[in-house]
């Protein structure tokens, strides 16, 4: 079974995150999924990652999926919040 056909259940049919999954190891496909539609070598301001988030999901926490994002290694920021970035591991 692939990675997608683990998750497809949380994603509506245009990819869209609808619901977050209640198990860890299904939580990390879909932050992998989310992070791959992270632009590289992109630096977003904090709202503009957050409007980001907002057009990824549709259950409505965007801060879940940006705290995850940066928790799991995803993304890096600025000490201060200001900036997010893909992280160079990703």
């Amino acid at each position: 079974m692939t990675d997608f056909e683990r998750i497809r259940w949380f994603l509506d049919a245009s990819g869209i995150i609808k619901q977050w999954p209640s198990t860890q190891i299904k939580q990390q496909i879909v932050l992998r999924y989310l992070a791959s539609h992270i632009p590289p070598k992109t630096n977003f301001t904090e709202k503009e990652f957050h409007d980001f988030l907002e057009k990824w999901h549709s259950f409505g926490n965007a801060s879940l999926l940006k705290r995850e994002l940066y928790v799991k290694h995803h993304v890096d920021k600025e000490l201060d919040g200001s900036y997010y970035w893909k992280s160079a591991a990703h």
